[in-house]
């Protein structure tokens, strides 16, 4: 749900353009997440309101971020999110006690940490340079890219369900791209004229 909510935002918020074509391909791009997972309906209550929170939270992260980043650097930017995720997640280890691990989970905790700001920086990267409803419809694609490396990691073999969900996704997501693409190209642009006095 979080392009849904990213697109319900920037409209409101930002006044960004939503499109039937775009909207189509939001619903068209969530059946396909609908596939792929194989929803049942199962689950508990707090687990679907911490998810809805966690989606809420971070489509209006999206959001600040755009707003915040014009200026600066991806990098820039990246480097204070971090701080603050660093920061705050040592007072809460602190306040717990806890102690790190000390062997290899260690290292994979650190990798984890290393491949999410590489990624959040690209992400910046992007909003700083398209409309957020752009790249809120690629956020779909995390659902490939785990069944990837699920098959690779732990052999879990993808269902036709996901296939179908798949092609879904990768096709809504092309076609928001090539009319983002689209948009720019036909955006009017603005000429300089230097005076001649």
């Amino acid at each position: 749900m979080t392009p849904f909510i990213i697109a319900l935002l920037s409209l409101v918020l930002k006044h960004e353009s939503m499109t039937v074509k775009k909207v189509l391909c939001l619903l068209v791009g969530f059946s396909g997440v609908v596939l792929a997972l194989g929803l049942d309906g199962g689950g508990d209550m707090i687990g679907y309101l911490a998810g809805f929170a966690s989606i809420t939270f971070f489509a209006v992260n999206t959001i600040l971020m755009q707003q915040v980043s014009r200026g600066d650097a991806a990098e820039c930017i990246q480097f204070y999110n971090a701080l603050l995720f660093a920061t705050v997640g040592a007072v809460v280890v602190l306040a717990q006690q806890a102690f790190a691990p000390v062997d290899w989970v260690l290292a994979l905790i650190l990798a984890a940490g290393v491949i999410n700001i590489a990624g959040s920086v690209f992400y910046n990267v992007a909003i700083q340079n398209t409309g957020s409803i752009n790249v809120a419809q690629l956020h779909y694609t995390q659902i490939i890219f785990g069944a990837v490396f699920g098959y690779f990691l732990w052999g879990e073999i993808p269902t036709w369900g996901l296939v179908l969900g798949t092609a879904l996704i990768i096709g809504s997501g092309l076609v928001v791209a090539v009319q983002a693409r689209r948009e720019v190209l036909w955006k009017p642009q603005e000429i300089y004229v230097e005076d001649s006095d």
